[in-house]
């Protein structure tokens, strides 16, 4: 689709990680033949859009746009939880450490305690 003298796109959703192509797409209808345009995406950071968090910035940064913070504090926070998982993927309990992680791996890691404000 195409359509004329669009300047801000907004998403209400984002894709899954499987399907990024189209968040590009659709942020690429504004600024077209030179022209500046806007994007707004709304991002729920404690949801499965922080899944996409990581990408998100790769792809910022290749296109040279700002990088909002709170994407790094995301993935550092996704850093920190996946080596604590993997620090007592051992234990028998992760509760005990606040923490609930699938045994078979570390991505599949949620901290109980994370009181972090955005």
């Amino acid at each position: 689709m195409n359509f004329p003298n669009v300047d801000h796109v907004i998403n209400y959703d984002l894709p899954t990680p499987e399907n990024l192509v189209q968040y590009i797409h659709a942020v690429g209808r504004t600024g077209r033949a030179g022209n500046a345009g806007l994007a707004t995406s709304f991002f729920d950071p404690f949801g499965p859009d922080s899944l996409l968090a990581k990408s998100l910035i790769v792809i910022l940064e290749q296109s040279m746009q700002f990088v909002p913070e709170f994407l790094r504090d995301i993935v550092r926070h996704q850093q920190r939880i996946a080596e604590q998982c993997e620090q007592y993927q051992h234990s028998d309990t992760y509760e005990e450490i606040g923490l609930e992680c699938e045994p078979t791996t570390s991505k599949e890691c949620l901290n109980l305690n994370y009181n972090d404000t955005w």
